[in-house]
């Protein structure tokens, strides 16, 4: 039988985009058919990012500077109302006052009472030192249902250096959010999680612990008496003439807490000391305030002690 040529490719009858592949150029004979080349996957080069224009940044720059000055603006100017109305119109003590400092990455741990307690914590980081340091203007973690309710509310409250937190989940942004704003500056948080209605101090949550321990954070713990009876419960506007005392502790040692690993274990130890620093201020507290006396028995002390006489003629009252 006459052998039978191999048949070969009508290179010219293929169309133009399949002979003009790597294969094709390099021999005719090689050329890849129709289906094979329609069901083979391209490599598609990535997306590259968008380039931004000079006056885009120049736009997101102004916006962010207007940001800024608005709420340092807010912020201190709000200070100076507080003071007037705690430190003027109500009487308030403070022990310890330097032990907060104006070091960066400074977290201030206080008890629960009130709305306002953000307001009088915050004073002692951002007042006066707000004006020339801006970085001690205190951030502040707040329920997002109350403070970021509507766009008006929202946006005062990120100017007063509010982030909100979603109450009774698992908020991993927040905490995200609060990380990197508390290695910026300071940061006032209740780490008791809700307000205390008898005063008496409350688990702490361990997401405070956490977030202590991944920013191996200055922890500086507060206690204060009196607000309670500013800004009562059912009450809208503070009250004045009111006794106020905040007392306020040493930086706490977490070195051998920083040491360990990062676990649910080691964020209840470090929440747990946290708590029993603001339970030793509690009973400092406590103390100082049993052996207060009234104006009255302190003037008529004075006057015997001038006298000559023997204190124990006067009775305490």
């Amino acid at each position: 039988m006459p052998s039978v040529a191999p048949r070969q490719k009508n290179v010219a009858s293929t169309p133009e985009r399949f002979i003009n592949t790597p294969e094709a150029k390099l021999s005719p004979l090689a050329v890849k058919s129709e289906a094979e080349v329609l069901f083979e996957t391209e490599a598609r080069p990535l997306p590259q990012p968008r380039q931004m224009s000079l006056a885009h940044r120049v736009r997101l720059g102004l916006l962010a500077a207007i940001n800024f000055v608005a709420g340092y603006l807010m912020i201190n100017v709000t200070s100076i109302f507080a003071v007037f109305l705690f430190r003027v119109l109500n009487r308030t003590r403070i022990h310890g006052r330097w032990n907060v400092g104006v070091s960066r990455n400074t977290l201030l741990c206080s008890n629960h009472r009130t709305m306002i307690d953000s307001y009088q914590v915050g004073l002692l980081s951002s007042f006066p030192f707000g004006w020339i340091m801006p970085w001690v203007m205190p951030y502040h973690p707040a329920a997002k249902e109350n403070f970021f309710r509507n766009r008006i509310i929202g946006w005062f409250s990120w100017r007063w250096r509010c982030i909100p937190v979603r109450r009774g989940v698992k908020d991993m942004e927040a905490l995200r959010n609060m990380t990197e704003a508390l290695r910026s500056g300071h940061m006032c948080i209740f780490p008791e999680g809700t307000r205390s209605r008898t005063g008496e101090l409350k688990e702490g949550r361990p997401g405070t612990g956490k977030l202590i321990h991944d920013t191996q954070c200055k922890v500086v713990p507060i206690y204060h008496s009196g607000m309670e009876n500013v800004l009562p419960v059912g009450t809208a506007w503070p009250r004045i003439f009111r006794r106020i005392e905040l007392n306020v502790g040493k930086p706490i040692d977490m070195s051998d807490l920083y040491a360990q690993a990062s676990s649910k274990e080691t964020s209840r130890l470090v929440i747990a000391r946290v708590m029993e620093a603001i339970a030793e201020l509690k009973a400092q507290s406590e103390a100082r305030a049993a052996a207060r006396v009234s104006w009255y028995v302190a003037v008529k002390r004075g006057l015997r002690r001038i006298a000559g006489l023997p204190l124990s003629l006067v009775r305490r009252q």
